[in-house]
């Protein structure tokens, strides 16, 4: 079927009759009007937007669409950095922090190590910062590549984001390389737009925070793993195992999740004359990963961390149940079934730590609005990739359902943050799922579920919170 005007109007459509639903079923109780308005235009610019980008540039050669698609991604981040930065300076005078908390650990703590390096050296520079994750590796990577960056250019936080700027506009186009390994150039070109237009990713690639760097380094594995499926090659096999070691510094969960999806398709996607070659690369990608896991000296530590998951969720849920008593049944048959449309648009407000005026949830309000009309898409993409191409499909499929598992065992998949990794690789579901979609009513029938989760969030972040 194709993005068409009938979804643009839709959409937008939907989304003035949440904020009409809201009005009235939270008086009094949402954010200011400033930060609803802005959120409805973005809204629509975004899908605005893709329906003229995917019609203007259909045609185009591909060195002229990719030309484009770089400068606009630079072009639209550059305008959130900015945007951001506004608001920042003149709500709490940080020129450069957005009420993301970790933002300024790490930088802080790459200053820090910067200084360390200069006296002591780069081993001395590196324990600093392992010393102040609690010797926890897989959150050094990135407080490692911003200490490089302060020693080569200094500590300026303005360049720092027109470098994240780069890499986030750069891996739009790596998403959109890596959807021409296995899709037609309609959905790659839609499932790149879409992208180059989120306004989660617009965030994640202004901000100083590790997504922008791991989404690239996700979606580089996953081209290998691609690449792996159609030919056997040392150079290709090699880049994997050091992409998914680098993936380790900066998630560990992700990093093991990639090792075995690489395992999972090399064997789903094998013939007969390929079964022992495959047997034999998984096995040297199985043995060389376990050989740096066991480097680290924390391997019984990551396999109890990963294997023995009940008392963590436990935890989990004991600490979230204190801020919220509806966290008790996060685990519920109901969040389950409807955690692949997470993470869900806050409207309401509560209470905010440390007294800021306000915090993350806020800057996410378009985004989320955004991903819960694609969240749609993505599942009918799905259903298509693993009900008729599960095996040339399957890193891509594997992926997002493993992760999918891992927010939920960790009861993360509320979180924008935590669930955004897989949000690339669903974008290209949702493109897939546009151009197989054949009954566009029941894209009507899903707007008006959609109220309702959002009216049900709401309403549980609100009572939840003492509202």
């Amino acid at each position: 079927m194709g993005w068409n005007q009938s979804f643009t109007i839709k959409s937008i459509g939907f989304v003035f009759i949440v904020l009409l639903a809201l009005h009235f079923s939270f008086p009094g109780k949402l954010y200011g009007l400033e930060w609803l308005m802005a959120a409805f235009i973005i809204f629509t610019f975004v899908f605005l937007g893709i329906q003229s980008f995917n019609n203007r540039w259909e045609n185009i050669t591909e060195k002229s669409f990719i030309t484009r698609l770089f400068w606009f991604s630079f072009g639209f981040r550059v305008a959130a950095m900015l945007l951001l930065l506004l608001i920042s300076y003149s709500t709490w005078d940080m020129f450069y922090y957005v009420g993301a908390k970790d933002e300024m650990k790490y930088f802080r703590v790459a200053s820090e190590a910067s200084d360390v390096f200069s006296m002591f050296g780069l081993s001395e520079a590196y324990k600093h910062i392992l010393e102040n994750y609690r010797n926890e590796i897989s959150d050094t990577g990135f407080c490692a590549f911003q200490t490089v960056l302060i020693i080569i250019i200094g500590s300026s936080p303005i360049i720092f984001k027109l470098i994240y700027i780069t890499i986030g506009s750069f891996t739009v186009i790596r998403l959109y390389k890596l959807t021409t390994l296995v899709f037609d150039q309609r959905v790659a070109r839609l499932s790149a737009i879409i992208f180059m237009l989120f306004p989660i990713a617009w965030f994640y690639s202004i901000v100083l925070m590790k997504e922008s760097l791991m989404i690239l380094l996700i979606l580089e594995a996953i081209i290998q793993i691609l690449k792996l499926q159609k030919q056997l090659n040392l150079n290709t096999l090699l880049k994997l195992l050091l992409l998914v070691v680098l993936l380790f510094f900066f998630r560990s969960a992700i990093s093991i999740l990639m090792v075995l999806v690489a395992a999972f398709s090399m064997f789903l996607l094998t013939k007969k004359n390929r079964l022992l070659v495959n047997i034999v690369v998984t096995i040297v990608l199985l043995g060389a990963y376990l050989y740096f896991l066991q480097s680290t000296g924390k391997a019984d530590d990551y396999y109890e961390q990963y294997t023995e998951t009940d008392e963590f969720e436990s935890r989990r849920v004991e600490t979230g149940t204190k801020i919220n008593p509806y966290f008790a049944v996060a685990n519920a048959p109901v969040y389950v079934s409807i955690s692949l449309f997470a993470p869900f648009p806050s409207f309401v407000k509560v209470p905010i730590d440390s007294g800021l005026p306000h915090n993350e949830y806020y800057y996410h309000i378009a985004g989320c609005l955004t991903w819960i009309i694609l969240a749609f898409f993505s599942i009918v993409g799905l259903y298509h990739a693993i009900r008729y191409r599960r095996q040339e499909l399957a890193p891509i499929w594997a992926f997002i359902l493993g992760y999918q598992f891992i927010l939920l065992k960790a009861i993360l998949f509320t979180s924008v943050r935590f669930s955004y990794p897989a949000k690339p690789l669903l974008i290209i579901m949702a493109a897939y799922g546009i151009y197989k979609l054949k009954n566009k009513y029941i894209f009507n029938l899903y707007l008006g579920a959609a109220l309702l989760m959002i009216i049900g969030w709401n309403y549980v972040r609100l009572t939840g919170r003492g509202g």
